[in-house]
């Protein structure tokens, strides 16, 4: 004779499964029914987005590594040579973590909600996409800049021409990809905006840091730095000081006037 438990948790079990092929979860601790975020009519209707998913995960899985290498080989090859090593060092180093987070991306998209009744695919699939495409972006202007620095070093004197049109440009940008697309694509942008402005002024006055740096290196020192900040303290307190002296002079005159 059958197990009167037994067929109770076969019951039970079979009443959830039926709930998850409706889109429906039953939770035990609230004891109420919810609508999860995916079922077989979601399957079968987004079938194909959910293929093309999955095929380009593994197409990113399997072509990451170059992704990630080929950069690294370039910069020692290019870079060993011509460049200090401290920028050597930077840009392996930069390379190393932008290496390192793909592969988290990719792990978080392939792993995450992989047992989850909620989740028929993990939601950090879009992130790492994401990430894909901006360290790709990010690796091609660093090597256009490299090879073709000729070309732009004209338009980047222009550019330094209208820097108020530049920032108004660019806070447009980031409204409208705020507002278009969405928080995230927005966040992006903006930083985008900042790092090629960034680049752009620094561009335009590395040779005047380079040689503030060169002949004025005392300028830069820690200690110097220091000195004066502590300098300009004690004269702003004597200053305040003095103030203080002087508004209780005003009084006490006035009192005895």
């Amino acid at each position: 004779m059958e197990n009167p438990e037994e067929r109770k948790n076969q019951y039970q079990n079979l009443f959830l499964v039926s709930l998850e092929l409706d889109g429906n979860i039953y939770s035990k601790v609230t004891g109420e029914f919810k609508k999860v975020s995916w079922g077989v009519g979601t399957i079968l209707e987004q079938g194909d987005n959910f293929a093309g998913t999955h095929e380009r995960i593994t197409i990113f899985k399997k072509y990451l590594p170059l992704i990630a290498i080929f950069p690294l080989m370039f910069i020692v090859y290019f870079f060993i040579e011509y460049q200090s090593k401290t920028m050597l060092i930077y840009l392996v180093s930069l390379c190393f973590s932008i290496w390192t987070s793909l592969y988290i991306g990719l792990d978080a998209s392939i792993n995450f909600g992989l047992t989850s009744s909620k989740f028929i695919i993990s939601p950090f699939v879009d992130i790492f996409e994401r990430q894909i495409i901006i360290s790709m972006v990010g690796y091609s202007l660093f090597f256009i800049s490299v090879f073709y620095f000729d070309y732009f070093k004209s338009f980047i004197e222009r550019m330094h021409l209208h820097q108020k049109k530049l920032v108004f440009v660019g806070i447009i940008f980031v409204f409208a990809g705020y507002s278009s697309f969405s928080a995230a694509m927005g966040s992006e942008i903006m930083k985008v905006f900042v790092i090629l402005f960034s680049s752009f002024m620094t561009c335009r006055y590395s040779r005047e840091i380079f040689l503030i740096q060169k002949y004025c290196s005392y300028a830069f020192n820690k200690i110097n730095l220091k000195k004066i900040f502590l300098e300009k303290m004690i004269l702003i307190k004597k200053l305040s000081y003095q103030n203080i002296y002087t508004h209780m002079l005003l009084e006490d005159s006035y009192i005895l006037c």
